[in-house]
């Protein structure tokens, strides 16, 4: 990708991100510079002499020396330049990293140190949302400045802000409310347009059987009791005989005793009717067994559920994201010859590589975690996607080579999150094409 160096023709010497002891510096080191310049072109100046009264005058020895000196003055002075170069680089990123809340002041030179052990300080510097200090310190330091704080306003520079479920949030900078609190089965995303509050994926389907269920079993046993209030002779003494049903996920739902009793029954003939349940398992469906009274899914199965829906929702953001960037107009100028170069502000080069390193260094990173925590991905699959990461980092790649890495990172995460929907046992309800493909990315749920 462009690369850029540490000081640029025609660049600027102050800088409003940086502190004044560090302009300073900088100003200083700019004209020690351009000081030892002129020393070494004057040393390579040839002697000339001077013309008294009509005669020439050779020049004297005393200018030889002088030339010479002044261009071992100069080389020397240049050669201190990397030295002076690395203390200022250094000065700068103790400033960022004291800007992020992770340094010390040092009173003798004004600068930063970065304390090793102690926690996080107050940070002057915007976060990302969801990130610590000392992620967005690190993001900061791999994109450069500008691009980080143009990052950090396209996703709202949200900060995590605890409401109550149903509590109005109230923008602390505006003192205007911005979004209600989540509730059960709602998340909030954020991104370019700010906080949006999205469904979970699966929730509704997950829990509307078992609700429906539930529902439909209270309403069925107080069907009788109210016909007993009605005076009804042949119901009455029907009141609410319920009993704790497991509802296959852990818990439990209310059910009639009867409509019970008559569903063992037809799942076991030795059930008596009229008999009360029992935890015999000659009477019940098998523990784990699909579709029966009373199933529980294996503990394995269950935390793969729970887990699930925030990594298929991850996975559609950063699909999109990598979906996107692919068909940036300026994503092949910061690869090959043009990747050399740094990129113009503003320019549509400077969108996409911010855009990179975003799909990179935020979400892929994440990603890839989760993809080896839940061992969706093998080792040979996890390797292929960390070598596609780390070779779309280098600008001196063709275009064509980029976008085959991209395509090897979006199958990852396609292959993933598939297998974590088959140990969720998910499957029946996925279909067979999962609305996914190379130049052309929708949701994992087909829509």
């Amino acid at each position: 990708m462009a690369q850029q160096g540490f000081m640029q023709p025609g660049a600027g010497f102050g800088s409003p991100l940086l502190g004044p002891d560090i302009a300073a510096k900088q100003y200083q080191l700019a004209q020690r510079q351009a000081y030892a310049q002129a020393l070494m072109q004057q040393g390579m100046d040839p002697l000339q002499g001077q013309n008294v009264s009509g005669h020439y005058v050779a020049p004297s020895w005393t200018q030889g020396l002088a030339k010479a000196l002044s261009g071992y003055l100069g080389m020397k002075a240049m050669a201190d330049m990397p030295k002076q170069q690395q203390e200022l680089q250094q000065m700068q990123t103790e400033k960022m990293a004291s800007d992020f809340g992770l340094g010390q002041s040092s009173p003798a030179s004004g600068a930063q140190s970065m304390p090793v052990g102690q926690g996080e300080g107050q940070s002057t510097m915007p976060l990302l949302p969801g990130r610590s200090a000392q992620e967005s310190f690190i993001i900061a330091q791999g994109m450069g400045l500008p691009a980080y704080l143009k990052m950090v306003g396209e996703q709202g520079n949200q900060r995590p802000i605890a409401v109550a479920p149903g509590g109005t949030l109230v923008d602390p900078r505006t003192n205007l409310p911005t979004f209600t609190a989540a509730q059960n089965g709602i998340q909030t995303t954020y991104g370019p347009n700010g906080a949006q509050a999205q469904a979970v994926p699966g929730y509704g389907a997950a829990n509307a059987a078992i609700q429906g269920a539930e529902a439909g079993a209270i309403a069925g046993a107080r069907y009788p009791f109210e016909i007993a209030q009605n005076r009804d002779s042949q119901t009455t003494g029907a009141m609410l005989d319920l009993v704790d049903v497991p509802d296959g996920r852990g818990g439990t739902i209310k059910m009639p005793r009867a409509q019970y009793i008559q569903m063992l029954s037809a799942s076991s003939p030795n059930a008596g009717a009229g008999q009360p349940p029992t935890s015999n398992t000659a009477t019940q469906p098998t523990a784990g067994q699909p579709g029966g009274i009373g199933s529980t899914p294996p503990k394995a199965v269950l935390e793969a559920r729970e887990q699930f829906g925030s990594m298929e929702a991850a996975a559609n953001q950063l699909l999109t994201n990598i979906d996107t960037l692919r068909k940036s107009e300026g994503f092949g100028k910061n690869y090959g010859i043009q990747g050399l170069f740094p990129n113009m502000a503003g320019s549509k080069a400077s969108d996409a590589l911010a855009l990179t390193n975003q799909v990179i260094s935020q979400g892929w990173l994440e990603m890839r975690d989760r993809l080896k925590g839940t061992g969706t991905i093998t080792d040979y699959e996890s390797q292929k996607a960390e070598k596609a990461w780390s070779t779309l980092n280098d600008p001196r790649i063709s275009e064509k080579l980029a976008r085959e890495q991209l395509d090897i990172l979006e199958q990852t995460i396609k292959t993933g999150v598939q297998r974590m929907r088959q140990k969720a046992q998910l499957g029946e309800e996925a279909p067979k094409d999962n609305g996914i493909s190379n130049g052309n990315y929708s949701s994992l749920w087909g829509g």
